[in-house]
């Protein structure tokens, strides 16, 4: 199909056999030629993909083609995608946050992304166990500064060039989450951000069933997180316990309003942001992560409806004609 140009039928082709085998690297290989004839930068990144699991199951020639096909790419486009900033705030989650942070070394290519940690003033031995993670940057805060405070911190702390990914610590990270993300936020110069779908989220941001086990969740997003035709629809915000932000949209907008400190409304307001700065916020159909779900905020139901109510108010009074305007409320 490549070699008669018969584009979609490859396109297809791909996709079928990544539904049966979502870790074959020679299929994203094929994957970066078919998006290098409508978008190198998500050929870049496919060819990064099909690198990362040729090292785990592929053989010395092979990794050594893809190696010299993605230094061919970065010098035959100017603009290449960028590595990716994890930025996740932990506070007393401990065994989560260990569960988050193995399920990125496990899924996501090392040499596309950092990993940065603000701690709240934890005091279950998540600043010990942290402190001897040697590929963490570590935050450690004397107190709990909240969630827009914290992930403004870790935003200033990563490398400038890098697209911020703001994930939460109750989150499991699935084969290809990542690489489906990045491939969304590159799709269109004007995507400023995309959000993975789960199973526990607002915004009708949940697909799929109720499973009874965290290994069937896992089955069932493994093979969500395959190629689609049209895996793209278009919000007025993403939640943040999943979203990667495009640094250039970032630039433009700026970090997080800590006016909706601790948390609750600074997804809605971010979304807003965007919208203002003409970017447009992306779900990503096809990039499923796993979500436990308020393990924070849950272990107090009644504070956590006061802050909210609290933090609608201050939303409703910041945007509050704007949406009308614009017909949004």
């Amino acid at each position: 199909m490549e070699h008669f140009g018969k584009y979609d039928s490859m396109f297809e082709f791909i996709r079928g056999g990544l539904k049966i085998n979502p870790f074959n690297y020679e299929l994203y290989l094929l994957l970066g030629n078919y998006y290098s004839t409508k978008n190198m930068i998500q050929a870049h990144i496919s060819y990064e993909n099909a690198l990362y699991h040729c090292i785990n199951t592929g053989n010395d020639d092979d990794r050594n083609f893809i190696e010299q096909l993605i230094k061919n790419t970065d010098v035959s486009t100017i603009q290449f995608a960028r590595q990716v900033s994890f930025v996740i705030i932990s506070y007393n989650t401990l065994d989560y946050t260990k569960a988050c942070i193995e399920s990125i070394r496990t899924t996501c290519f090392s040499q596309c992304y950092e990993i940065i940690v603000v701690d709240n003033a934890s005091n279950d031995g998540s600043v010990e166990w942290l402190s001897k993670q040697d590929d963490i940057f570590l935050i450690k805060n004397n107190e709990n500064k909240g969630f827009p405070a914290g992930c403004n911190q870790g935003i200033n702390a990563a490398k400038p060039d890098n697209d911020i990914f703001l994930l939460n610590n109750d989150t499991i990270m699935l084969p290809n989450s990542l690489f489906w993300l990045r491939i969304g936020l590159y799709n269109d110069e004007n995507v400023g951000a995309t959000g993975a779908v789960t199973n526990y989220a607002s915004n009708n941001q949940i697909v799929g069933s109720q499973f009874n086990s965290i290994e069937e969740y896992i089955r069932f997003g493994t093979g969500i997180n395959i190629p689609d035709t049209n895996p793209y629809e278009e919000k007025i915000f993403l939640i943040m316990f999943a979203m990667l932000i495009k640094r250039k949209c970032l630039n433009s907008v700026g970090l997080l309003d800590e006016l909706f400190t601790p948390g609750n409304f600074e997804d809605n307001d971010y979304g807003l942001r965007i919208m203002e700065k003409g970017y447009k916020c992306t779900l990503c159909h096809n990039s499923y992560i796993y979500h436990f779900g308020s393990k924070s905020f849950g272990k107090n139901p009644k504070h956590f409806e006061d802050i909210y109510n609290i933090n609608r108010e201050k939303f409703i009074n910041k945007w509050g004609s704007y949406l009308s305007k614009n017909n949004l409320i």
